[in-house]
């Protein structure tokens, strides 16, 4: 008799213990779902303020306010016109021959002619003469 009330108190101390591991978990995962909603609302947010942020016309107006100007339209010269005042190479692509070059703002680029015989810039990249 004694064992079997034994029996059964380990038992219900068991269950006991179990309940209370099971509470303690029932509180971590409503903590975790807490912190996965703020943290999905905190996406959010920044998604729409980099959309925000991202939109042409704010880029457009940031960038006038620091003092930046529109580039305009690309200029294509043909092959071997010299470069205009103040023009640097950036860049040069061996399998195309391609050369990216950028004019200061600060000077005149030769824009609508080339720098050579007053001739008129073409709309074609350097190297595609026909």
């Amino acid at each position: 008799m004694i064992l079997l009330l034994l029996l059964m108190g380990a038992g219900l101390m068991c269950l006991l213990l179990l309940n209370t591991a099971l509470a303690q978990n029932a509180f971590l995962v409503h903590n975790l779902q807490k912190s996965s909603a703020a943290l999905s609302d905190e996406e959010q947010a920044l998604s729409l303020r980099l959309d925000q942020l991202s939109d042409p016309a704010n880029l457009a107006a940031r960038a006038t306010d620091l003092g930046m100007v529109s580039g305009g339209i690309p200029v294509y010269l043909p092959s071997g016109t010299p470069l205009p005042p103040g023009a640097r190479v950036i860049d040069t692509d061996p399998v195309s021959g391609a050369i990216v070059i950028v004019v200061s703002s600060a000077r005149q680029p030769a824009t609508a002619t080339g720098a050579a015989g007053g001739a008129p810039a073409t709309g074609r990249p350097a190297g595609s003469a026909r």
